[in-house]
């Protein structure tokens, strides 16, 4: 266990004892499309203005939302341990952010990652929510179109 991530580690830890494996960490970011988005988006308001011009690809499972739910101080679980979101502005301002992006031209909000992969990868949107497993496609880029290409 020396060799991982310490923070990893830590997350499988309760009460000192360590309950799990950390198998793998990895996080959700929101990559963008250099040649259809000039200036990227610096607010969760200005990437859906951008995306009703440029095209926003958002994967609205769980997986996908969490950073968005819990990064602000929201939890899955309230003080007993039972399942409910808590209230905190920053589960409100997720889910307000979810609902709007649903409502926004050119935002496809949907649960099949392919569909969503193969938007981005065509060209349709300027912008996807995923993580350091879409970067493993294009590392054999002699078959893609230039457009595809990464500069990696």
């Amino acid at each position: 266990m020396s060799a991982l991530s310490p923070a990893a580690v830590e997350a499988v830890k309760f009460d000192g004892k360590t309950w799990a494996f950390p198998e793998s960490t990895e996080a959700v970011a929101l990559w963008y499309n250099k040649e259809l988005v000039d200036t990227p988006a610096t607010s969760i308001e200005e990437l859906l203005e951008q995306a009703a011009e440029v095209g926003l690809a958002y994967n609205a499972g769980f997986y996908h939302s969490s950073g968005l739910l819990l990064g602000g101080g929201g939890s899955v679980f309230v003080d007993d341990q039972k399942c409910g979101f808590t209230t905190g502005t920053s589960v409100v301002d997720a889910l307000t952010f979810i609902a709007d992006a649903k409502g926004t031209a050119n935002v496809i909000a949907d649960k099949d990652g392919g569909k969503l992969d193969a938007a981005f990868k065509d060209g349709k949107v300027g912008y996807i929510f995923n993580g350091p497993w879409a970067r493993a496609v294009p590392r054999h880029q002699e078959h893609l179109p230039e457009r595809h290409r990464s500069e990696s």
